[in-house]
């Protein structure tokens, strides 16, 4: 009969944290590389589909739907990545609730200066608004992680 071993669930979670917080990483990397171009070709398509379903009146025009699409990835993209960063520092052992909140804030921050970095250097620009985007919607996933992480902590 197998027992309940806390130490392997604890292990069990900082590696899927981690493992999902450097596929996330990637995940966004990877979207930069493209040029404007290639990047426009992909994201378009979905952008059409949505708008059909979410402007069906074209209060928007296709541009600017598009536009609002691209930076709703991208906080989306962001969001996941805070949720996934809090989970792993929430697991990591014992941090003070600043260390707690702190570390994946500067992580997450790291990762959306880089991410803009990375497209001024493909030639796609950069700007400290998306900076300031993806940051906002890392402190959202961050909020998400920490409030789940009190609700659970509270029940058992």
């Amino acid at each position: 009969m197998r027992y309940y071993n806390p130490n392997r669930l604890l292990r069990f979670r900082i590696v899927f944290y981690a493992l999902a917080s450097v596929l996330t990483a990637g995940f966004i990397f990877s979207n930069s590389l493209p040029s404007v171009a290639e990047s426009s070709a992909t994201s378009g398509p979905l952008a059409a589909l949505l708008q059909r379903y979410l402007d069906p009146n074209g209060i928007l025009s296709p541009e600017e739907f598009h536009n609002l699409t691209r930076k709703a990835a991208h906080f989306l993209e962001f969001g996941l990545l805070g949720l996934f960063v809090c989970g792993f520092t929430n697991n990591l052992g014992k941090l003070r609730l600043r260390r707690y909140v702190a570390l994946p804030m500067l992580l997450t921050l790291l990762t959306a200066v880089f991410d803009e970095l990375l497209q001024y250097f493909t030639q796609r620009g950069s700007s400290v608004t998306d900076v300031a985007l993806d940051f906002v919607g890392a402190l959202c996933g961050i909020c998400a992680m920490a409030i789940l992480s009190l609700l659970f902590r509270r029940r058992h």
